[in-house]
């Protein structure tokens, strides 16, 4: 009988001790700390943004309808915000069915398009090498031209985001592809200017195309008018 009660008395007392040292963790344990105001608006702007998704996980687009593209930089910033993590799975199975028909304009593949997809990928822990049965990292450096520069299409509407954004998946991809060097990047033609593209030393050293040398802008200063010659002032004004 003595047995049993020391016994209970025992786990009694553990019990007690177990307590008393939850209550003790939890007074000394720090407070939260309150999000910033960027932090609270960037939160609040995912849950937005999660929100613009329709039933069937696709995203609308800039100029109405449904946009593969904008699903894609959705996914990847809803990733990064830790926003709709239970709908990501099938968001991606839903971009993944519409990559096919995203990439192309029916001539050509749009780089921009496939860097942007590649980066929502990538993002979500992905293969892009091996995404709705293709290779994006292929495709997207068989769009570099003769000229060294990303995709078919015209540079002066968006050529230097197009650039970027292409610049920018093939350096996160793993392994990262060998035509992606600090080097190329640097000497990497990306800006249009209104007489021509500018030439690159760099790449001219390295044997890459470049665009031609554009004509010297004539002196914006403005021409200055006759020299005036100061009127000596008497002093006092009376002499």
């Amino acid at each position: 009988m003595t047995t049993f009660r020391s016994a209970r008395a025992l786990r009694r007392g553990a019990l007690a001790l177990t307590l008393g040292l939850g209550l003790v963790a939890s007074a000394c344990a720090p407070e939260p700390t309150p999000p910033t105001p960027n932090q609270a608006a960037a939160h609040n702007a995912g849950v937005w943004m999660n929100a613009q998704f329709t039933a069937g996980h696709a995203f609308p687009g800039p100029f109405g309808g449904e946009s593969a593209v904008s699903a894609a930089e959705a996914i990847a910033d809803l990733d990064a915000l830790g926003v709709g993590q239970a709908q990501q799975a099938d968001r991606l199975a839903r971009l993944e069915a519409d990559t096919p028909a995203a990439i192309t304009d029916g001539t050509n593949d749009v780089p921009g398009n496939l860097a942007r997809i590649i980066l929502a990928v990538v993002a979500t822990g992905g293969n892009p090498r091996a995404f709705a049965g293709l290779d994006l990292v292929a495709r997207l450096e068989a769009t570099v031209g003769v000229d060294g520069r990303f995709g078919a299409q015209s540079p002066l509407y968006d050529g230097v985001y197009r650039q970027g954004l292409a610049l920018a998946a093939l350096s996160v991809v793993t392994p990262r592809p060998a035509s992606i060097t600090p080097e190329r990047v640097r000497a990497w033609p990306t800006c249009p200017r209104s007489r021509g593209w500018p030439t690159s030393s760099a790449a001219t050293a390295r044997g890459w195309p470049t665009g031609p040398t554009p004509p010297p802008r004539a002196s914006r200063t403005p021409p200055r008018g006759p020299t005036r010659t100061p009127t000596p002032r008497r002093w006092p004004p009376w002499a």
